[in-house]
């Protein structure tokens, strides 16, 4: 809700240098990551804090919100949203926005160079990712998009069957939860390899460790990790697997981007304009 109070913004987790810098230049802004007492620090401030900014790998406790009375506004820098729990947010009518559009080229591009660099081992061809391939598209989702020029398949396990490489670029949270499990990687063929750019959360990490170590798919390449920023010492240990540090949107001017959106959306709420990346 909106109220008269003044343009407090609480901020979660660090953030760019210069998104920290505009928003501080325009609001009054309190680091909650910095306080010794987090929970005296809110008891005591709570109360005025209208928005709230953090990170879509950090998300923001329920706990934390309960002490956000006047809260109108989750600024996410990212996409992820699992970190929060949307329908607490819907009860109180708290607007949550997202960088959405932002990061989706970046990641694609991880993906791909993931998926070269677990297939062939070898760096250089980044050329390859710039030049494209030739292969055939194919998806699995709960809705069939038919203006996608592309195979559906209306699950994993299907999709899997039919696959040498199966990209993971689906929402992580509670539906999505070990999604790509046992049954999955069986259904793969033994040369297929598994490229995870989403959310660690979404692979069963056990059931993947045991496919890779029996040869039942032949590699992954990972930018998330169920437990990050922890990687299992089994996947350290594979050759065939390749390790990124969550890094597919990392590039300055995807981050750039980010940082604009995020402030976009806390401008225009402090501004009672309509939320340019609200999500439903």
């Amino acid at each position: 809700m909106m109220t008269d109070t003044p343009n407090e913004v609480l901020l979660i987790a660090p953030l760019m240098a210069n998104l920290m810098e505009r928003l501080e230049a325009n609001f009054r802004v309190h680091r909650l990551y910095e306080q010794a007492d987090p929970a005296a620090f809110l008891a005591a401030h709570g109360n005025a804090v209208t928005a709230l900014v953090t990170r879509g790998d950090v998300g923001v406790t329920t706990p934390v919100l309960e002490q956000l009375p006047q809260l109108g506004l989750i600024a996410v820098f990212g996409v992820g949203t699992d970190g929060i729990d949307l329908g607490y947010t819907r009860r109180r009518s708290i607007a949550v926005t997202i960088t959405s559009g932002a990061l989706t080229e970046d990641v694609a591009d991880m993906a791909l160079g993931l998926l070269l660099a677990t297939a062939r081992q070898l760096c250089h061809y980044n050329r390859f990712v710039r030049a494209g391939f030739d292969m055939r598209i194919q998806y699995a989702s709960r809705r069939q998009d038919s203006s996608l020029p592309y195979a559906y398949f209306p699950d994993l396990a299907s999709l899997a069957r039919e696959s040498d490489f199966l990209m993971l670029a689906v929402a992580g949270g509670k539906e999505t939860a070990g999604l790509v499990d046992k049954v999955v990687f069986d259904a793969l063929p033994n040369h297929a390899l598994v490229i995870n750019i989403a959310r660690g959360s979404v692979v069963n990490q056990p059931d993947l460790i045991a496919a890779l170590q029996s040869g039942a798919i032949a590699g992954a390449g990972l930018d998330v990790y169920a437990d990050e920023p922890q990687v299992p010492a089994e996947l350290l240990a594979m050759e065939q697997v390749v390790l990124q540090p969550h890094v597919g949107s990392g590039t300055h001017e995807t981050r750039q981007k980010m940082s604009d959106i995020v402030f976009a959306n806390v401008d225009a709420f402090f501004h009672r304009e309509p939320l340019p990346h609200a999500i439903e």
